[in-house]
């Protein structure tokens, strides 16, 4: 009988270190399963980070972009502007050029009693 009670003792020290195997284990298990979490949970967040970085590069580049299109289109405004200047004043020219090289009076000559022309040139330099 003693044997079997020596027998039951010991069989009952085995399944008391099994048992606190199995619970270490399980506890070694959630720890893991809690680690593999974590991480997944930082890659995730590491390539959401690579993603704002990305992100944030091409907002900066478009902002360039958009800065370098504002500073041509006021650089061509102006052109255009000084275009019409330019058209504007050659056409005065020109009109100027004509009326000058085109422009007879009639002035009468009281004492002939004929009509006499006289022609009007004016030389305009640019």
């Amino acid at each position: 009988m003693e044997a079997a009670a020596t027998c039951f003792s010991r069989a009952m020290e085995c399944d008391s270190v099994l048992f606190t195997s199995c619970i270490m284990m399980q506890h070694t298990a959630t720890h893991c399963n809690t680690l593999q979490h974590t991480a997944t949970h930082c890659s995730t967040l590491q390539h959401t980070a690579t993603h704002c970085n990305t992100l944030q590069h091409t907002t900066q580049h478009a902002y360039r972009m958009c800065r370098r299109a504002r500073h041509a289109h006021a650089q061509c405004l102006l052109l255009y502007l000084e275009s019409n200047t330019l058209q504007h004043t050659a056409t005065h020219c020109n009109t100027l050029q004509y009326t000058a090289t085109h422009y007879t009076t009639c002035i009468s000559n009281k004492s002939e009693g004929k009509a006499r022309t006289r022609t009007i040139l004016l030389v305009i330099i640019p």
